[in-house]
């Protein structure tokens, strides 16, 4: 996930994968379930300690993000882990929430998305472009953005 913190140059998830006392998915985790961190605690210990599932779950959301997945399939995903009350609304707060900790990893996406559009393909930081095609099916167009979103 260190690899998404660099192309999307987030800020706050560029410094949580620079600092070997931190784990991006205990980081996270606390964001995205709303957990609170007693204080004398480390996020890193607390979380592996008593939240080690929504650790799990968060990597299900930062992955399937990098992947292009949207609310639904991530709602089936951390039902799959365990998250008992996941449903559409519920992965669309939990979205929200990574996507306010972290603002330019939704302005890379969003960038990614557009991309399939105008230029008509995207680009990785070294360089290589992938191309994308114009079609009337919204799966299709659908498909494309998702493969832009994953390209870098």
């Amino acid at each position: 996930m260190a690899a998404i913190a660099y192309v999307s140059g987030d800020e706050n998830l560029i410094s949580i994968a620079e600092d070997d006392s931190k784990d991006i998915h205990c980081e996270t985790a606390k964001t995205a379930f709303g957990i609170q961190i007693p204080e004398g605690e480390t996020t890193k210990s607390y979380i592996k300690a008593n939240f080690n599932n929504l650790r799990t779950s968060s990597k299900v959301v930062l992955f399937g993000l990098a992947y292009g997945r949207g609310p639904r399939s991530l709602a089936k995903q951390l039902k799959v882990q365990g998250v008992e009350d996941a449903d559409t609304n519920y992965a669309k707060r939990v979205i929200e929430s990574i996507f306010n900790a972290y603002p330019k990893l939704h302005e890379y996406m969003e960038r990614q998305r557009a991309a399939v559009y105008n230029p008509g393909y995207a680009e990785n930081p070294f360089g290589m472009r992938r191309y994308f095609f114009d079609s009337s099916s919204k799966s299709v167009m659908s498909a494309q953005e998702r493969a832009s979103v994953n390209f870098p």
